[in-house]
């Protein structure tokens, strides 16, 4: 079941600034996406497809000095398991990671209510609540799915995009990014 945001783009009493409010209940699939075109998938597959060629390249190419050893066969199969885990490493490891993440953190679990304005986000969970200014975050990135805003290289607030309430709310976020964070951003232009 998703959550979707049940006050849009709203205006706060007194104010006249807009207000989003975004009901989120965060989901493995909005977090891992091997499959997106993005840098970080790029650089993964490129790691995971040479480590394929290496381990062809020494074990069973035509010209592999390999086969002239006399214990071909055992080193091959050392080679071929390395590179298995390896390409096993690269793609597999941090779905598992954020498996588990999701399996056993309470943050994680639940429904979240994110609240941005211009002064930043507020947020409230069953587990937590606080108050971030824009300056918090040291970037903030979309994807075709989801924003993330992140506040190291490892850590980030991920909003998909599927739990704001309409696409005028995902135009006002954009807004709302453009105007007031004053770090690096990088939005689509949809």
């Amino acid at each position: 079941m998703e959550n979707q945001a049940t006050n849009s783009a709203s205006t706060k009493p007194g104010e006249g600034k807009p207000e989003i409010v975004v009901d989120v209940e965060l989901k493995l699939h909005d977090v891992y996406t091997p499959f997106d075109w993005n840098g970080q998938n790029l650089i993964r597959w490129v790691l995971a497809i040479l480590a394929g060629y290496i381990v062809y390249d020494i074990c069973f190419s035509p010209s592999s000095q390999l086969q002239f050893f006399s214990d071909a066969n055992s080193i091959s199969a050392v080679i071929i398991t390395l590179g298995v885990f390896i390409g096993l490493g690269l793609v597999l490891f941090p779905y598992l990671r954020l498996h588990s993440m999701f399996r056993k953190a309470p943050g994680f679990k639940g429904p979240k209510k994110y609240v941005f304005d211009a002064q930043g986000m507020r947020f409230e969970s069953e587990h937590a609540k606080g108050e971030y200014k824009w300056s918090v975050f040291a970037r903030i990135l979309e994807t075709r799915k989801a924003f993330a805003l992140a506040q190291t290289d490892y850590t980030a607030t991920y909003i998909p995009k599927r739990c704001f309430a309409s696409p005028n709310d995902i135009l006002a976020f954009r807004y709302l990014v453009r105007e007031n964070f004053k770090g690096r951003w990088r939005l689509r232009r949809e």
